[in-house]
């Protein structure tokens, strides 16, 4: 239950986010499978499955990674996957995250991110 310095609880970020990205990831899908053109790369599965299983993994290691180790892997795995090549773009991007995560979630809301194993 929210208490009277936080009114949001620590339910409510989580909330935040599936609150946008489900109706997104509705549409994305619908996209998908209304054009019928999924992407395969040598594995032979569609790259919207590769993805999914990469999040879900992501996911599923959490407790044990924690949130920043495991988002350090999880970002540039993600966006090799989804064909972004550049190491120096990779690694601009996952560290900008990063450094937005913790300036957001840690600094300004006051929220504790799972620790894992390393924290």
């Amino acid at each position: 239950p929210p208490s009277t310095i936080d009114q949001i609880g620590a339910a409510g970020v989580p909330r935040l986010w599936i609150g946008l990205l489900v109706p997104l990831a509705v549409y994305q899908t619908w996209v998908i499978v209304r054009d019928r053109k999924m992407d395969r790369d040598n594995s032979g599965l569609p790259l919207m499955v590769q993805c999914l299983l990469a999040v879900v993994g992501y996911v599923a290691l959490m407790p044990w990674l924690g949130y920043w180790v495991g988002t350090f892997l999880f970002v540039p795995g993600i966006l090799w996957l989804m064909g972004f090549k550049k190491p120096v773009w990779i690694g601009a991007i996952t560290m900008g995250w990063l450094l937005f995560a913790w300036g957001v979630f840690k600094k300004l809301l006051h929220v504790d991110l799972p620790g894992g194993l390393f924290g």
